[in-house]
């Protein structure tokens, strides 16, 4: 839920308690007694709240009765309105409804963002990688882990546009599908994308199976988690000094990335070689290949190469080095 709805939930029944009783002990008192509506709702304020007042109703055997029984019921009941009441603002449930107004707000001023649907496992891991990278990232899970503050969050069923539209769907970049079930992974992509058709998203899949269903209601990539995990184990055997060695920079201090940059859009590099263009004295990036229009790709292409229009570059360096090519590629 939203912190509009956590706050709801949490008074709606003594709010509804009150209500109720307020409700009971002015009808008696204009039935029984044929009291107007002020003094009926006045008898019963005084006599739920015992503050000791004058009657403004005289009343017969039946009032007697009636305030009797409006007492033993109403006074516990008010009780329990207050103490829930008193809880909520003593136990921080204000401070912590103003701090998710506050993010809330913070949240919809973003745009190009990444949504991570689902806190366990995969989705805390993903969040933390992509916070690392600098990347900004909403935090969707159906119930609030405290771990989630370290980013902007949501809590709340990813698959309701609502909570969607919260985590600012409708201007985000990236979606990220880590529910549990690929049913619901499925359900929350479909919801993205008719919310925000320009989204892009990646779901994660249990089943072998969910594959191809996945791709065919539009999810733009779909990883599988046990081929990944196979990938991982039979690269530790073939390479396993490149793998620690990717391990030693994701996990340490020096955080490397890759990039792209799209050559179309810097049409100033078109034509010109790798060598003209000195990407690595620049900014310090690699180029570890290039992309063609026809999906082909060229791994640690030579200096003499020449950019097409067409290009997309896969450069890799720290998040540093990539703001810095930023400041002069598109």
């Amino acid at each position: 839920m939203t912190f509009k709805k956590n706050i709801f939930s949490v008074l709606y029944l003594p709010v509804v308690v009150l209500l109720i009783i307020l409700s009971v002990g002015t009808a008696g008192y204009i039935l029984l007694e044929g009291a107007n509506f002020l003094d009926a709702l006045y008898m019963t304020v005084i006599t739920l709240t015992t503050v000791g007042f004058r009657e403004v109703v005289e009343l017969d055997l039946r009032g007697k009765v009636f305030t009797i029984f409006l007492i033993l019921m109403g006074v516990g009941l008010i009780g329990y309105t207050i103490s829930t009441f008193s809880a909520f603002f003593v136990e921080g449930g204000l401070t912590e409804f103003m701090k998710g107004r506050k993010m809330e707000k913070e949240i919809k001023r973003l745009k190009n963002h990444i949504i991570v649907c689902g806190f366990g496992e995969s989705g805390s891991k993903i969040a933390e990688i992509l916070s690392k990278s600098r990347r900004k990232v909403v935090v969707v899970d159906s119930k609030f882990i405290s771990e989630m503050e370290n980013y902007f969050y949501i809590v709340g069923d990813a698959t309701d546009d609502e909570v969607l539209k919260a985590a600012g769907i409708e201007k985000a970049y990236y979606l990220v599908a880590a529910l549990p079930s690929d049913s619901d992974n499925v359900f929350v992509s479909i919801t993205a994308k008719a919310l925000n058709k320009n989204v892009k998203v990646i779901a994660k899949a249990r089943e072998k199976n969910s594959l191809k269903k996945m791709k065919l209601v539009g999810i733009d990539e779909v990883v599988y988690l046990f081929d990944i995990t196979a990938r991982r184990i039979a690269n530790l055997i073939i390479s396993p000094h490149f793998v620690n060695m990717v391990d030693i920079f994701s996990e340490g201090d020096v955080y490397l990335e890759i990039a792209e940059i799209d050559v179309s859009k810097n049409s100033h590099i078109i034509g010109k070689s790798i060598s003209e263009i000195n990407l690595k004295r620049r900014t310090g990036l690699l180029i570890v290949a290039i992309k063609k229009a026809n999906g082909k790709l060229y791994f640690n292409p030579d200096s003499d190469y020449v950019f097409e229009e067409n290009d997309i570059l896969l450069v890799m360096g720290t998040r540093e080095q990539i703001e810095k090519s930023d400041e002069i590629f598109n």
